[in-house]
């Protein structure tokens, strides 16, 4: 994962005929691969529905004994954190540093919201 990689909550209503490369991450979130928030952001309103972004910010950190262990542990921690209904999050910065032989990812994620209608 890199920064500005998407997420989207399993089952989100989506326009009709959307189309995203999805997988699984954990579970009630799927990562969305190959594209940004800037690009989701033309297709969903191309679509005539709109995408948000709101003022929630979490953080979260994980330590493992691998860098991707820590990096999927902090991610999941901050998803899991994200209240119905906002059904997509951007991560926004992420650092991973080594402490005595452990790794210790920190991320910061902004939570999205697509929707048909113009308010929440």
């Amino acid at each position: 994962m890199k920064p500005h990689s998407m997420f989207l909550r399993e089952g989100s209503v989506l326009p009709s005929g959307f189309d995203l490369s999805q997988e699984k991450f954990i579970e009630n979130w799927m990562s969305i691969r190959d594209t940004t928030a800037f690009a989701l952001d033309i297709k969903v309103r191309a679509a005539g529905w709109h995408f948000f972004w709101l003022q929630d910010v979490l953080n979260s950190s994980a330590a493992s004994r691998s860098e991707a262990s820590a990096r999927t542990h902090a991610i999941a921690r901050s998803l899991k954190k994200i209240r119905e209904p906002f059904n997509v999050a951007e991560l926004q910065l992420i650092t991973v540093k080594r402490y005595l032989g452990f790794w210790v990812a920190n991320v910061m994620l902004i939570t999205r919201h697509i929707q048909i209608g113009a308010t929440i």
